[in-house]
């Protein structure tokens, strides 16, 4: 940290965090002081002014609390009593962490109060927490929250229990066509098991596969296999057909498969048709109706498009929003799509907001937090302290 005369010059690294006014600096700390693992206090805050006083609420999203019988790292707020001279900081005695880290539901860890920190009213402080997780029967659920700080008091509460189970159908629809040779073919097959391994076949989601070429054959009807298994059983034996390309006979075969089973008007079951394939269809009529009747149904269709596209041509012809297009240069590099279109499906996709800010101020690519409190000061938080975080 370099102050020159009137400038105000700041060298932040991982090792320091410092909030300083521009004409008498000083320094606001974690109270705790603790003696391993950054807490990144001083991630976010607000300051509070009256009569003359200054009150810092500061942000320390990965403190510990005790919540129950277990101690966990819940994130915290603390107020700060700050002068020129001397700054005092506590945790208050109603604890935000213990007032809401109570649910049964709720994984501690998740909350990372302090994450963001803000002023609603001139007295209110609100706290929210979007990383906020549940662990439901039906599997991990991300609702989020805010918090009055001062209460503990959460904003839409009904936020704060389990949804209802939602399944899955899904059909797979793999390209057999003669531009596929067997080790493409077995690169298919092991993608197409490592996908379903991540669902949760024998509960919530039904897999149905469908091989097509010039021939439409389904190799696994929408729900046959009740586990994993047996499913990679019936994958390993699916052959060779080759010849055509005919994707929209294909999607037709799906729509029909979905069309039967019986929860295809449930609307607690999601409904999914995901196409591989390395070839534009000789179909392309038949396809054109195909995916008309996609789009006016429930179903979400994915393409896994291997090899050398034009992606708007693509897009354009299966009608699919970019985000539902994977596109890999060849079958070798499909493992690199597994876990994000399992997630995709699942809507368990982990690329959380605040979990990547963390992550970057833990490895000093970001971490600072600034906010200019009149025109003659300016107040920085660097968190990447890897003993305590500050402001």
């Amino acid at each position: 940290m370099i102050i020159l005369n009137f400038f105000l010059i700041f060298l932040i690294q991982p090792a320091f965090s410092q909030i300083y006014e521009e004409r008498l600096p000083s320094l606001i700390e974690n109270p705790e002081k603790p003696k391993t693992g950054s807490k990144y206090f001083g991630y976010n805050f607000v300051m509070k002014t009256n009569n003359g006083n200054t009150k810092f609420i500061v942000g320390s999203p990965k403190s510990e609390s005790r919540t129950g019988k277990v101690t966990s790292q819940t994130g915290e707020l603390f107020s700060c009593e700050y002068s020129p001279l001397a700054t005092s900081c506590v945790r208050p005695s109603n604890s935000l962490a213990r007032m809401v880290g109570d649910s049964p539901d709720m994984i501690p860890e998740s909350l990372n109060l302090g994450l963001t920190v803000f002023s609603q009213t001139d007295k209110d402080i609100m706290v929210c927490s979007p990383q906020k997780t549940l662990n439901c029967s039906n599997g991990m659920q991300n609702p989020g929250a805010c918090y009055v700080a001062e209460t503990g008091k959460e904003l839409a509460q009904d936020f704060d229990e389990c949804t209802k189970a939602v399944h899955q159908d899904i059909m797979i629809l793999i390209d057999f066509s003669h531009s596929v040779n067997q080790n493409e073919i077995l690169e298919s097959k092991k993608w197409t098991k490592s996908v379903t391994s991540q669902l949760d076949i024998q509960n919530t989601s039904n897999v149905g596969i469908i091989k097509f070429s010039n021939a439409v054959e389904v190799e696994v009807g929408l729900g046959t296999c009740k586990d994993q298994r047996e499913l990679n059983q019936t994958i390993d034996k699916m052959t060779l057909k080759q010849l055509h390309t005919n994707t929209g006979a294909a999607v037709n075969l799906a729509m029909k498969e979905l069309r039967n089973s019986p929860r295809y008007h449930d609307e607690n079951c999601e409904k999914f048709i995901i196409v591989l394939t390395d070839g534009r269809a000789n179909d392309q009529d038949v396809l054109k109706s195909a995916v008309d009747d996609v789009f006016n149904s429930d179903v979400t269709l994915y393409t896994i498009a291997v090899g050398n596209f034009n992606k708007q041509q693509l897009l354009n012809s299966l009608r699919n929003k970019s985000e539902n297009l994977y596109t890999v240069r060849s079958y070798f590099e499909l493992s690199k799509i597994v876990t994000s279109l399992a997630q995709s499906i699942t809507g368990s996709r982990e690329d959380n907001i605040g979990h990547n800010e963390l992550w970057q101020a833990e490895n000093g690519i970001a971490g600072t937090f600034g906010k200019t409190v009149n025109v003659w000061s300016l107040l920085v938080g660097n968190v990447g302290d890897v003993c305590s975080g500050g402001i």
